[in-house]
């Protein structure tokens, strides 16, 4: 059996935080740095990855200009270079393929903003869900929680 991946766990509801594991951290650039959108792009976009017109366009707004191109390239080897910094392993975090570009699918990431949004998808619109989809564990979890809770 292989080894069970430490999560990668994203604090954004409240104030900003990563936690790797039961360790927190953090990087040494500004919460609102386009360092930091371009993590957090990443990071929700999970496997799918965005797109580099997409995230020119989200970053910049105009990603037809060189400026907005070479800026993006030099973003991209910033937040590389601020992940080598954290906690995390050392490997490549950052990558890009065919134009596309995403967080390592070797790092499972967890984050809270997401998490309540399927919560609330499948607690509140279990039409949008599908009938046949099982809950992931997360939502089970909560649910339970939050059911005991009320009890």
């Amino acid at each position: 059996m292989g080894k069970e991946k430490t999560t990668l766990y994203v604090h954004m509801l409240g104030d900003l935080s990563f936690w790797y594991g039961n360790k927190a951290f953090s990087l040494k650039c500004s919460n609102t740095s386009k360092v930091m959108q371009l993590l957090l792009l990443l990071l929700t976009a999970e496997k799918e990855g965005m797109p580099r017109v997409q995230l020119l366009e989200t970053l910049y707004g105009d990603a037809e200009t060189q400026d907005a191109k070479n800026a993006f390239r030099i973003l991209v080897f910033r937040l590389r270079k601020f992940l080598e910094e954290t906690i995390l392993p050392d490997r490549e975090y950052i990558h890009i393929e065919k134009g596309i570009y995403r967080f390592s699918s070797d790092v499972k990431v967890e984050i809270d903003a997401k998490v309540f949004t399927l919560v609330n998808i499948f607690l509140f619109y279990p039409e949008r869900s599908g009938s046949q989809r099982k809950a992931p564990a997360t939502v089970n979890f909560i649910f339970s929680v939050s059911v005991k809770a009320a009890s």
